[in-house]
């Protein structure tokens, strides 16, 4: 069976409506936390320590890059939940999966990674490319028969892209589906 968090949806299935931060672990009682990642981020966003619900609805007149990314979840300092939105942000489950979805979004042709580690140490990074700003792209993976299961995964943007503090390059997590090990 597969589970989906819709980062879009509150724990009681509504629609998100303002911004805010989120504990760890917010989605528990669906197997995950999440966790900011701040060692991974560039040096001025070290105590970017916060996880949050950001709400970026379209808007024809702002000058935020990702205005009309919707609903999503990012990294951010714990005093200014705008301020770096950069900071890779890793997902740990419950138990161990053999697949899993990340959904996200972000400005055109923006690479984003979803590294997979994996029980017995090693990992796997995947990379998708964001298409268009509010629109859902998954980052696919099925661990291989007989391969190790999948303990927690890492999204960030990918090793080639430079992080832009002014916005054009925010984590925006959509949502993540998973399977976990029967």
């Amino acid at each position: 069976m597969t589970d989906n968090i819709d980062f879009e949806q509150d724990l009681s299935g509504q629609a998100v409506t303002r911004d805010g931060p989120i504990a760890a672990n917010h989605y528990a009682d669906k197997g995950l936390n999440l966790v900011a990642l701040p060692d991974r981020g560039p040096i001025q966003c070290k105590n970017a320590t916060q996880v949050a619900l950001r709400v970026n609805r379209a808007n024809p007149n702002s000058t935020n890059p990702v205005a009309g990314a919707g609903v999503y979840v990012t990294s951010g300092i714990p005093t200014e939940i705008r301020e770096c939105n950069i900071v890779p942000i890793r997902m740990q489950f419950d138990r161990a999966l053999t697949a899993v979805n990340v959904y996200f979004t972000g400005l055109p042709g923006t690479r984003y990674t979803a590294t997979m580690n994996f029980l017995d140490g090693t990992s796997q990074a995947v990379q998708g490319t964001a298409t268009k700003i509010g629109e859902r792209v998954a980052i696919p993976f099925q661990v291989q028969q007989g391969k190790q299961p999948i303990k927690d995964v890492i999204f960030s943007l990918s090793p080639d892209v430079q992080p832009d503090i002014g916005g054009r390059t925010n984590i925006l997590l959509k949502g993540v589906g998973f399977t976990r090990v029967p």
